[in-house]
């Protein structure tokens, strides 16, 4: 979470306070799912609700779950007039949208749309800039213009880092500065980098098997000189890894990464076919570099929904273990599919596991599809780990207001 010094807000504009700080906080790691920006939006549901009408038309399955995205685009429909308000044309076509039971005519308004619409992020950008300059008046309507921003800069692989680069000392400036520099960060620029790729695995292996690809092995001259490679350095000497160098062109530094790291998997995922084991595995952690800074892209991190793990978790498995009696395979396969999916680097393969392990723990509870048991049985634990994931967020603010204000004198807190 981004706690600016005291020094730094005092001075600083209100109006551009709030959306910098804002800004930072959709993208920070430590921020629970309800704070950070949506992953859809109206123009992202109507190309998914065309690609499934597409799919229905050759396997009628697929038509529930048009009418599911249907249901999906009428409810942002209803929270995006911040834009539609001034585009009612493009309102009234995704009404139409929503309610078609027509395939062809789903894929025709859709054409259109997608056609005509207005591009959502320089739209925004123009939005923003309008409602910032009336702050506070208007903060709910602002904050909901720089949330629906943030699903597109999320999409384009927007990290923490990139939020704090965009706004930077912004707070001391004028709010259309600060607007103006969120767009800028917004607006695609392809350029060159280079990544680093760390693999677990011997290394003559390794130089064999890259002879004919372009990734190769990598050597001193590949890292950067600055202290973020010296850190990532250290951490592949630790634990004994090879560094695979390659070049790439992205948008941002985590897309860099994700190539890189969906180059690597192809070729060490061939061998490991092959091999029938897992002769050489991917380390998640990346370091990209372009002509102004390197960061180290933790994809392992970013992608997974983490849980903090239990300070009893021997006893609480010594009892779960004491209170198992006669025969339980669904568990048992369960388990052994989570442990699989905590062990793999590939988070593909994890993901597998994780849905695998839930359709065995669910397997003997009906005879309906395993989808609509998991969908009956599952949602109790998520919303109890959502509800942890929130009370952490609270507890890191207390500790940061402990930590700051408890040396100072009681007036002063008052």
């Amino acid at each position: 979470m981004h706690f600016p010094k005291s020094d730094v807000l005092d001075p600083a504009n209100e109006a551009s306070a709030l959306i910098a700080l804002a800004w930072q906080e959709m993208f920070d790691r430590e921020t629970p799912d309800s704070y950070r920006p949506s992953l859809l939006d109206t123009h992202l549901l109507v190309s998914e609700v065309a690609e499934l009408t597409t799919l229905a038309r050759r396997d009628r399955r697929w038509k529930r779950d048009v009418k599911l995205v249907q249901e999906e685009l009428r409810k942002a429909t209803q929270t995006e007039l911040h834009w539609l308000d001034d585009h009612r044309w493009c309102s009234a076509l995704l009404q139409k949208l929503w309610k078609s039971a027509s395939d062809d005519e789903i894929n025709h308004l859709a054409e259109v749309f997608s056609t005509t619409a207005p591009d959502p992020i320089p739209t925004l950008i123009e939005n923003l800039d309008r409602n910032a300059a009336q702050l506070p008046k208007n903060k709910k309507r602002t904050l909901a213009v720089l949330t629906h921003l943030g699903t597109h800069a999320a999409r384009q692989g927007y990290l923490a880092d990139d939020a704090t680069e965009a706004v930077g000392d912004v707070p001391f400036t004028d709010v259309h500065t600060l607007v103006e520099s969120i767009g800028a960060s917004l607006r695609p620029r392809y350029r060159p980098f280079n990544c680093i790729v760390r693999l677990r695995g011997a290394r003559d292996v390794a130089q064999s098997l890259l002879a004919s690809s372009e990734v190769r092995l990598g050597g001193k001259h590949d890292f950067p000189r600055d202290e973020t490679a010296k850190a990532f350095k250290v951490g592949m000497d630790q634990d004994g890894e090879v560094p695979l160098a390659l070049a790439t062109h992205a948008v941002t530094h985590r897309a860099a990464a994700e190539k890189a790291l969906r180059k690597c998997r192809l070729i060490i995922a061939t061998l490991n076919f092959h091999e029938s084991r897992a002769v050489l595995r991917v380390n998640p952690i990346v370091l990209t570099s372009d002509e102004h800074k390197s960061r180290i892209v933790d994809l392992g991190v970013e992608q997974s929904v983490a849980t903090k793990r239990q300070r009893n978790a021997t006893s609480l498995a010594r009892r779960a273990l004491s209170t198992l009696a006669g025969h339980h395979e669904e568990l048992d396969n369960a388990l052994e599919q989570h442990s699989i999916a905590l062990e793999s680097s590939d988070s593909m393969t994890s993901l597998v596991g994780m849905w695998t392990a839930l359709e065995c723990l669910v397997g003997g509870s009906g005879t309906d599809r395993a989808i609509e048991r998991i969908v009956r049985w599952i949602p109790p634990v998520v919303a109890t780990r959502r509800t942890e994931k929130v009370t952490r967020y609270l507890a890191v603010c207390c500790h940061h207001f402990y930590r700051s204000y408890s040396n100072k004198p009681s007036k002063e807190l008052a």
